[in-house]
């Protein structure tokens, strides 16, 4: 390796849970390992106040061929893993199962513990007093005392995590503790489809807003969510808004902001979709695709999460979020499809149901097996024609 690693990036970003993990896998020195304390990880941002390290491990052909063997035999116990978690999700719908997961381990750790030379008297199978062992091992971890100071470690290379840099377009800083339990996603994010009309807004709890201004020939658009399930959604004609908003803003209805009985309280700091400039919203206007094309675009809502634009037509909206922050439109979609995913539509309301996560399913084979099956029909077909 030619230099050290710097993990950079924004607050909230997952710096300190990936330095956790390189920590414990074979990017780290095994001497190391327990030297270094684990990052702090919290949904609230800037627990990393100053640098963190540990040492790179530089390994040669024999431990990369250590690896290599570990990571084969951990191959086969990893698909009846996926096989397993399969079968719990199918029968308990739990969408924790659907959740993707490596175990990462440490190559070299066991190896250097076997390497450490034996007393004589473990050779001779003789056996010591408990206060014996105790201060033999007491010694024997004095003597094995590191720190990252020392010459094996302070001429290689490092690992550092540092402090996540503030970004404006990021709006965590304006939620309470509480509200960002309701705002941050911790679980899987699923997708929920709802039928808006020109004229008509979508109301993510308190803290989103799309207007749907105007839809090319009188279209309907297909708006999907990708927020934290907590949050409540509403449909309902944009000038009608600010009345709800007045009348439910701050209570339990909307969920987040929080607090409007307290008296000088939430509200009170509360900066509402106007930002500091006096802007308020942001609009787009998008060209349709066919519905083999998937998505129009991603409209992203800062931290709070993403909404997908679906329709045929040309359409231009409107989005606010707190504070004006962090308003984008991505212009590839992430997921294109996923409003296919949606069930049936719910009576009297502009919402489907939510379907069940599933594992991804390989097409190539699926249509490699039908085709298979359609042949065998016909072969049995023809055999019975001619038996005839």
């Amino acid at each position: 390796m030619r230099g050290d690693i710097f993990l950079v990036g924004c607050t909230n970003a997952g710096k300190s849970t990936m330095f956790n993990a390189l920590l414990q896998s074979d990017l780290c020195k095994v001497r190391a390992v327990d030297l270094v304390d684990r990052a702090t990880t919290s949904i609230w941002p800037g627990t990393t106040i100053s640098l963190l390290k540990f040492p790179v491990m530089k390994p040669g052909p024999y431990r990369l061929e250590m690896r290599r063997r570990r990571l084969m035999a951990h191959r086969a116990w990893a698909k009846k893993e996926m096989y397993a978690r399969k079968l719990l999700l199918t029968e308990t719908g739990d969408d924790r199962y659907a959740i993707p997961t490596a175990l990462i381990q440490n190559t070299y750790k066991a190896s250097e513990e076997e390497l450490q030379p034996m007393a004589l008297r473990e050779l001779h199978g003789e056996e010591e007093d408990e206060a014996e062992e105790d201060e033999k091992q007491r010694k024997l971890e004095e003597r094995r005392k590191y720190s990252l100071e020392d010459p094996i470690f302070a001429r290689g290379k490092w690992c550092y995590d540092t402090p996540g840099t503030v970004n404006d377009n990021q709006c965590l800083s304006l939620f309470t503790l509480e509200e960002l339990l309701n705002v941050t996603p911790r679980r899987v994010l699923r997708p929920h489809t709802v039928l808006v009309k020109p004229g008509e807004s979508l109301l993510i709890g308190g803290v989103a807003r799309l207007d749907i201004e105007q839809v090319a020939r009188a279209g309907q658009v297909l708006l999907t969510t990708f927020v934290n399930e907590q949050l409540p959604l509403n449909v309902m004609p944009t000038h009608e808004c600010e009345d709800f908003y007045r009348k439910w803003l701050g209570t339990r209805a909307l969920l987040v902001p929080q607090g409007q009985e307290a008296a000088g309280g939430r509200m009170t700091s509360w900066p509402g979709f106007r930002g500091e400039n006096g802007e308020m919203g942001r609009r787009f206007e998008m060209r349709g695709r066919l519905k083999d094309e998937g998505g129009c675009c991603d409209i992203v809502l800062s931290s709070i999460g993403w909404v997908m634009v679906t329709s045929e037509r040309d359409v231009t909206l409107s989005a606010f979020t707190p504070a004006n922050k962090g308003i984008t439109a991505r212009i590839q979609p992430i997921l294109p499809y996923s409003a296919s995913l949606r069930g049936k539509r719910l009576p009297g309301s502009r919402f489907y149901k939510v379907q069940p996560i599933q594992f991804p399913v390989n097409i190539k084979r699926k249509r490699a097996e039908a085709r298979k099956r359609d042949e065998r029909k016909k072969e049995r077909q023809e055999n019975s024609q001619n038996n005839l």
